[in-house]
């Protein structure tokens, strides 16, 4: 099969990927991590939960991370169920029970928090939507005549514009490897990995109206992947309490080299510190 060729760009193998679980406090909270991302870019939030006295639990979604292999095999409810299990788990032991998504972990998170609501919900940069009608209309479209595209087969992997594409989702990938670039030239991406992830954000915009756990929301305004004006869209679902902020970032806020990371952070440790166990 085409898709092995993931394996063969022998990505995510580092222990920085792997799930983590760092024992502090009775406190927990459970980070989420976003498309194509790993329990990597929620590390340096959980470190930060772990010195505010919070246990942190840091999920690898299956099919991502070492398990890239199996993404074209995922559906969103595997997504949903590991994230629905690992809290129960916390649950067991701990209390307030906090559950930090990130992008598409934050729909993840949405689609927990009504079959199993947390004590607290943080959504960063939270998609649930993309695009506009047309786009959508348009992949619909699109879908039907490449069941199967090969979307690297023809690219230019020394276009500037493409390696900093490739910087942003995949920055251990060596686009100057020869090896590399033939195994991205042979992927296949299956139109029904997009399903899966639109599907679980329009399930994330039906399942928002019956959280009604206390709930931050933030929102980078140079966020070109996830928009402010969607995100703010999201706001009217919810019908518990809620909080929601703007920072000066981008859709890569999480990350601590960004400028809106420092308030992001001091944020949801204040947000986390005023829970109370129900």
């Amino acid at each position: 099969m085409a898709e092995a060729n993931i394996a063969a760009l022998g990505l995510f193998r580092e222990e920085e990927h792997r799930p983590f679980f760092w024992p502090a406090g009775q406190p927990a909270a459970l980070l989420l991590h976003g498309f194509m991302g790993t329990p990597a870019e929620m590390r340096p939030l959980g470190e930060a939960f772990r010195q505010a006295g919070w246990t942190s639990q840091g999920l690898l979604l299956p099919g991502f991370g070492h398990e890239l292999d199996t993404l074209f095999e995922r559906r969103y409810q595997d997504w949903i169920g590991a994230a629905l299990l690992a809290l129960d788990e916390l649950k067991r032991g701990h209390r307030p029970v906090l559950v930090v998504g990130y992008s598409l972990g934050a729909a993840v998170a949405i689609n927990v928090a009504a079959q199993n609501p947390p004590d607290g919900l943080i959504l960063a940069a939270p998609f649930w939507r993309i695009g506009t009608p047309i786009q959508r209309l348009i992949w619909q479209i699109v879908k039907r005549v490449l069941r199967r595209p090969q979307p690297f087969k023809r690219v230019n992997f020394d276009d500037p514009r493409l390696r900093d594409f490739f910087g942003g989702l995949l920055p251990e990938l060596n686009l100057d490897d020869p090896a590399t670039r033939s195994s991205l030239r042979q992927i296949r991406v299956p139109t029904s990995v997009a399903d899966q992830i639109f599907r679980l954000g329009k399930e994330a915009g039906k399942q928002a109206n019956y959280v009604a756990t206390p709930t931050l929301i933030m929102q980078g305004i140079d966020d070109e992947a996830v928009r402010s004006e969607i995100t703010r869209e999201l706001l009217q679902a919810f019908p518990g309490p809620i909080q929601y902020m703007e920072l000066a970032a981008d859709h890569e806020l999480i990350h601590p080299e960004n400028s809106g990371y420092a308030e992001l952070s001091a944020s949801m440790l204040r947000f986390a510190s005023s829970l109370s166990v129900s």
